[in-house]
């Protein structure tokens, strides 16, 4: 057997979680925070500036598995998940399958303006 087969013979969701997975603070609305470990897709951090162009929006994806034991059995819009010791909020559902649920996340951050406007 390869270590690659070793590695996956269980739940694939779960065995990707162990071995590429990282640890954050999920909190569900109105709940307390669990710590749960997740696979974070950070490449390609999308950034759209606000409207009033006061800050920006930065989003990534997050995929976590659907169990309430070492996933979150039912994320929602409007949780929050914490990660590089930064806050960030669930915005969407992406799509769920048996074991797992992609979310997008996002968070604003302000950008700092020079005294003529400027953006730094």
């Amino acid at each position: 057997m390869t270590y690659f087969s070793e590695l996956f013979a269980g739940n694939p969701s779960t065995d990707l979680n162990s071995a590429f997975g990282e640890s954050v603070t999920y909190t569900p609305d109105g709940g307390a925070g669990v710590t749960r470990t997740v696979r974070i897709q950070r490449n390609g951090l999308q950034t759209d500036y606000d409207s009033d162009g006061k800050g920006y929006i930065r989003t990534a994806r997050v995929i976590i598995l659907r169990d309430g034991t070492t996933g979150v059995a039912s994320p929602a819009i409007g949780d929050a998940i914490t990660f590089d010791s930064l806050n960030w909020n669930v915005t969407a559902i992406e799509e769920q399958d048996g074991a797992s649920t992609v979310i997008t996340v996002s968070r604003f951050e302000t950008v700092e303006k020079s005294k003529q406007n400027h953006r730094r």
